[in-house]
Protein backbone atom coordinates (compact mmCIF):
# COMPACT_ATOMS: atom_id res chain seq x y z
CA UNK A 1 0.00 0.00 0.00
CA UNK A 2 1.09 3.51 -0.70
CA UNK A 3 2.25 5.85 2.25
CA UNK A 4 -0.09 9.05 3.26
CA UNK A 5 0.94 11.99 1.29
CA UNK A 6 3.70 13.73 3.66
CA UNK A 7 2.65 16.74 6.08
CA UNK A 8 4.94 19.94 6.48
CA UNK A 9 5.46 20.99 9.89
CA UNK A 10 6.10 24.64 9.74
CA UNK A 11 6.97 25.08 13.74
CA UNK A 12 10.31 25.43 12.59
CA UNK A 13 11.37 26.66 9.03
CA UNK A 14 14.57 24.82 9.16
CA UNK A 15 17.19 23.28 10.89
CA UNK A 16 20.97 22.20 9.59
CA UNK A 17 22.36 19.35 12.04
CA UNK A 18 25.46 17.86 11.10
CA UNK A 19 27.46 14.76 11.71
CA UNK A 20 31.23 14.19 11.50
CA UNK A 21 32.25 14.55 8.08
CA UNK A 22 36.37 14.56 7.41
CA UNK A 23 37.42 18.14 6.60
CA UNK A 24 40.17 16.26 4.53
CA UNK A 25 37.26 16.02 2.14
CA UNK A 26 38.43 16.90 -1.53
CA UNK A 27 34.63 18.36 -1.71
CA UNK A 28 35.00 20.46 1.13
CA UNK A 29 37.98 21.87 0.43
CA UNK A 30 36.35 22.43 -3.36
CA UNK A 31 33.48 24.37 -1.36
CA UNK A 32 36.13 26.37 0.61
CA UNK A 33 38.30 27.81 -2.24
CA UNK A 34 35.20 28.90 -4.50
CA UNK A 35 31.46 31.10 -3.72
CA UNK A 36 28.11 30.58 -4.28
CA UNK A 37 29.09 31.77 -7.71
CA UNK A 38 30.75 29.17 -9.06
CA UNK A 39 27.43 27.34 -9.53
CA UNK A 40 24.99 29.42 -10.47
CA UNK A 41 21.22 28.96 -9.68
CA UNK A 42 20.38 25.94 -12.10
CA UNK A 43 17.10 27.77 -13.72
CA UNK A 44 16.99 25.33 -16.58
CA UNK A 45 16.19 22.78 -14.01
CA UNK A 46 12.72 23.07 -14.55
CA UNK A 47 12.72 21.97 -18.08
CA UNK A 48 14.39 18.99 -17.45
CA UNK A 49 12.18 17.81 -14.74
CA UNK A 50 9.10 19.37 -15.73
CA UNK A 51 6.78 16.86 -13.20
CA UNK A 52 8.84 18.82 -10.26
CA UNK A 53 6.02 21.75 -11.58
CA UNK A 54 3.45 19.63 -11.93
CA UNK A 55 1.74 18.48 -8.86
CA UNK A 56 -0.96 15.93 -9.47
CA UNK A 57 -2.24 16.50 -5.71
CA UNK A 58 -3.05 20.01 -3.55
CA UNK A 59 -0.77 18.28 -0.76
CA UNK A 60 2.42 19.14 -0.17
CA UNK A 61 5.49 17.16 -1.57
CA UNK A 62 8.00 15.53 0.19
CA UNK A 63 11.43 16.27 -2.00
CA UNK A 64 14.96 15.29 -1.32
CA UNK A 65 18.30 16.13 -3.09
CA UNK A 66 21.37 14.00 -2.50
CA UNK A 67 24.67 16.32 -2.95
CA UNK A 68 22.70 19.58 -2.69
CA UNK A 69 25.95 21.36 -3.07
CA UNK A 70 25.19 25.15 -2.51
CA UNK A 71 21.96 24.68 -3.59
CA UNK A 72 22.21 25.38 -7.33
CA UNK A 73 19.36 23.24 -8.32
CA UNK A 74 17.33 23.02 -5.10
CA UNK A 75 16.68 27.03 -4.71
CA UNK A 76 14.84 27.08 -7.80
CA UNK A 77 12.15 24.88 -6.39
CA UNK A 78 12.25 26.79 -3.74
CA UNK A 79 11.01 29.90 -5.73
CA UNK A 80 9.11 28.21 -7.89
CA UNK A 81 7.63 25.33 -5.33
CA UNK A 82 7.14 27.20 -2.00
CA UNK A 83 4.31 24.74 -0.04
CA UNK A 84 6.83 21.35 -0.79
CA UNK A 85 8.82 20.26 2.13
CA UNK A 86 12.56 19.77 1.39
CA UNK A 87 15.34 17.70 2.69
CA UNK A 88 19.35 18.31 1.47
CA UNK A 89 22.03 17.19 2.27
CA UNK A 90 25.75 17.06 0.98
CA UNK A 91 29.23 16.00 1.98
CA UNK A 92 30.50 19.46 2.39
CA UNK A 93 29.14 20.98 5.76
CA UNK A 94 30.75 24.64 3.76
CA UNK A 95 28.34 24.01 1.04
CA UNK A 96 25.38 22.75 2.96
CA UNK A 97 25.76 26.18 5.02
CA UNK A 98 26.52 28.18 1.46
CA UNK A 99 22.46 26.59 0.86
CA UNK A 100 21.21 27.54 4.40
CA UNK A 101 22.60 31.00 4.48
CA UNK A 102 21.25 32.22 0.48
CA UNK A 103 18.99 34.58 0.19
CA UNK A 104 16.57 32.53 -1.23
CA UNK A 105 16.51 30.20 1.36
CA UNK A 106 15.91 32.97 4.03
CA UNK A 107 13.34 33.90 2.17
CA UNK A 108 11.30 30.64 2.16
CA UNK A 109 12.02 29.85 5.93
CA UNK A 110 10.76 32.89 6.60
CA UNK A 111 7.51 32.59 4.46
CA UNK A 112 6.65 29.42 5.79
CA UNK A 113 7.21 30.49 9.25
CA UNK A 114 4.30 32.97 8.50
CA UNK A 115 2.08 30.19 6.94
CA UNK A 116 1.37 28.89 10.42
CA UNK A 117 2.78 26.09 12.91
CA UNK A 118 1.74 22.38 12.94
CA UNK A 119 2.57 20.19 15.96
CA UNK A 120 5.87 19.33 16.47
CA UNK A 121 6.81 15.59 15.05
CA UNK A 122 3.84 15.79 12.76
CA UNK A 123 5.97 15.44 9.30
CA UNK A 124 8.96 16.71 7.54
CA UNK A 125 10.01 20.28 8.16
CA UNK A 126 9.62 22.91 5.48
CA UNK A 127 13.39 22.71 4.94
CA UNK A 128 15.91 20.43 6.18
CA UNK A 129 19.55 20.57 5.12
CA UNK A 130 22.43 18.54 7.10
CA UNK A 131 25.91 17.40 6.18
CA UNK A 132 25.91 13.60 5.04
CA UNK A 133 28.21 11.16 3.49
CA UNK A 134 26.57 8.97 1.35
CA UNK A 135 28.94 6.08 1.07
CA UNK A 136 29.16 6.42 4.91
CA UNK A 137 29.82 2.96 6.19
CA UNK A 138 28.74 4.29 9.79
CA UNK A 139 25.69 6.15 9.36
CA UNK A 140 22.39 4.82 7.01
CA UNK A 141 20.23 7.39 5.61
CA UNK A 142 17.22 5.37 7.44
CA UNK A 143 14.65 7.25 9.21
CA UNK A 144 16.05 7.32 12.61
CA UNK A 145 19.13 8.80 11.14
CA UNK A 146 16.51 12.01 9.40
CA UNK A 147 14.93 11.96 12.59
CA UNK A 148 17.65 12.31 14.56
CA UNK A 149 18.88 15.15 12.08
CA UNK A 150 15.51 16.80 12.66
CA UNK A 151 15.58 16.51 16.54
CA UNK A 152 11.81 16.61 17.90
CA UNK A 153 10.71 19.25 15.06
CA UNK A 154 10.03 17.38 12.71
CA UNK A 155 9.20 13.72 11.44
CA UNK A 156 10.06 11.25 8.74
CA UNK A 157 8.99 8.46 7.26
CA UNK A 158 10.33 5.91 4.74
CA UNK A 159 8.84 5.53 1.52
CA UNK A 160 7.14 9.37 1.64
CA UNK A 161 9.72 11.23 -0.66
CA UNK A 162 7.61 12.08 -4.14
CA UNK A 163 11.12 13.71 -6.10
CA UNK A 164 14.41 12.67 -5.44
CA UNK A 165 17.07 14.88 -7.02
CA UNK A 166 20.42 13.32 -7.94
CA UNK A 167 22.07 15.97 -10.23
CA UNK A 168 25.89 15.62 -10.75
CA UNK A 169 26.54 13.15 -7.88
CA UNK A 170 26.81 9.91 -8.80
CA UNK A 171 29.78 10.77 -11.23
CA UNK A 172 31.58 12.43 -8.47
CA UNK A 173 31.58 8.91 -6.33
CA UNK A 174 34.86 6.92 -5.41
CA UNK A 175 33.71 3.89 -6.97
CA UNK A 176 31.12 1.86 -8.76
CA UNK A 177 29.83 0.13 -5.58
CA UNK A 178 29.88 3.54 -4.11
CA UNK A 179 27.09 4.36 -6.66
CA UNK A 180 24.98 1.48 -6.08
CA UNK A 181 25.40 2.08 -2.26
CA UNK A 182 24.08 5.25 -3.05
CA UNK A 183 21.34 3.72 -4.80
CA UNK A 184 19.55 1.93 -2.62
CA UNK A 185 20.00 4.20 0.42
CA UNK A 186 17.61 6.50 -1.46
CA UNK A 187 15.78 4.05 -2.67
CA UNK A 188 14.45 3.15 0.47
CA UNK A 189 12.79 7.22 0.76
CA UNK A 190 11.02 6.93 -2.53
CA UNK A 191 7.46 6.32 -2.56
CA UNK A 192 6.11 3.14 -3.69
CA UNK A 193 3.62 3.10 -6.27
CA UNK A 194 2.33 1.01 -9.96
CA UNK A 195 1.58 1.89 -13.17
CA UNK A 196 -1.86 3.49 -13.98
CA UNK A 197 -2.43 4.43 -17.34
CA UNK A 198 0.48 4.63 -18.63
CA UNK A 199 1.93 6.98 -15.63
CA UNK A 200 3.67 5.99 -12.44
CA UNK A 201 2.06 6.82 -9.38
CA UNK A 202 4.90 6.46 -6.99
CA UNK A 203 8.22 8.51 -5.95
CA UNK A 204 10.29 9.47 -8.94
CA UNK A 205 13.95 9.56 -9.34
CA UNK A 206 15.22 13.07 -10.67
CA UNK A 207 18.70 12.17 -12.39
CA UNK A 208 20.72 14.08 -14.35
CA UNK A 209 24.66 13.33 -14.49
CA UNK A 210 27.29 13.42 -17.61
CA UNK A 211 27.65 10.89 -20.57
CA UNK A 212 30.17 8.99 -22.51
CA UNK A 213 31.75 11.23 -24.68
CA UNK A 214 30.17 14.47 -22.90
CA UNK A 215 32.82 17.42 -24.17
CA UNK A 216 33.50 16.95 -20.52
CA UNK A 217 35.09 13.81 -21.00
CA UNK A 218 36.34 14.73 -24.44
CA UNK A 219 38.50 17.69 -22.74
CA UNK A 220 39.73 15.38 -19.95
CA UNK A 221 41.14 12.76 -22.73
CA UNK A 222 42.77 15.87 -24.98
CA UNK A 223 44.28 17.25 -21.55
CA UNK A 224 47.90 16.31 -21.43
CA UNK A 225 48.18 14.74 -17.41
CA UNK A 226 52.12 15.81 -16.87
CA UNK A 227 50.90 18.35 -14.41
CA UNK A 228 48.31 16.19 -12.67
CA UNK A 229 45.53 17.69 -13.52
CA UNK A 230 43.31 14.42 -14.36
CA UNK A 231 44.48 10.53 -14.85
CA UNK A 232 42.04 8.20 -16.15
CA UNK A 233 42.05 4.98 -13.41
CA UNK A 234 41.65 2.41 -16.57
CA UNK A 235 41.72 2.73 -20.36
CA UNK A 236 38.56 0.54 -20.53
CA UNK A 237 36.52 2.68 -17.99
CA UNK A 238 35.03 6.35 -18.32
CA UNK A 239 36.50 7.23 -14.49
CA UNK A 240 39.06 9.73 -14.20
CA UNK A 241 40.63 11.57 -10.94
CA UNK A 242 40.98 15.36 -10.81
CA UNK A 243 43.74 16.87 -9.85
CA UNK A 244 41.87 18.84 -6.78
CA UNK A 245 41.57 15.23 -5.35
CA UNK A 246 37.58 14.90 -6.67
CA UNK A 247 36.32 12.15 -9.55
CA UNK A 248 34.35 12.19 -12.61
CA UNK A 249 32.79 9.33 -14.07
CA UNK A 250 30.74 9.28 -17.22
CA UNK A 251 27.79 7.44 -17.98
CA UNK A 252 26.29 5.08 -20.69
CA UNK A 253 22.73 4.44 -20.65
CA UNK A 254 22.96 0.38 -20.33
CA UNK A 255 25.43 0.87 -17.25
CA UNK A 256 22.76 3.48 -16.02
CA UNK A 257 19.89 1.44 -16.60
CA UNK A 258 21.28 -1.79 -15.06
CA UNK A 259 22.71 -0.21 -11.90
CA UNK A 260 19.47 1.66 -11.27
CA UNK A 261 17.34 -1.69 -11.31
CA UNK A 262 19.50 -2.97 -8.92
CA UNK A 263 18.08 -4.15 -5.26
Amino acid sequence: PQQPPAVCNSSSSSITPQIAVSAESPWERHYELTTNTFFPIKNYIHRAFPTMLSASTSAPRFIMECGCGNGSAVLAFLKHSPSDCYACFDISDTAVKLLADHPIAKQFKEDRTKDGAPAKGTGPLPLLTFTYDICDLKYDLDESFLNRMAGDKGRYTKGTVDQLMLIFVLCALPSVSAMRLALRRLAYWLRPGSFQNGEWTGGRLLFRDYAVLDHNMLRFLERPTANGDQKQVDQHIPFFLKGDGTSQFFFERQFTESNSSRR
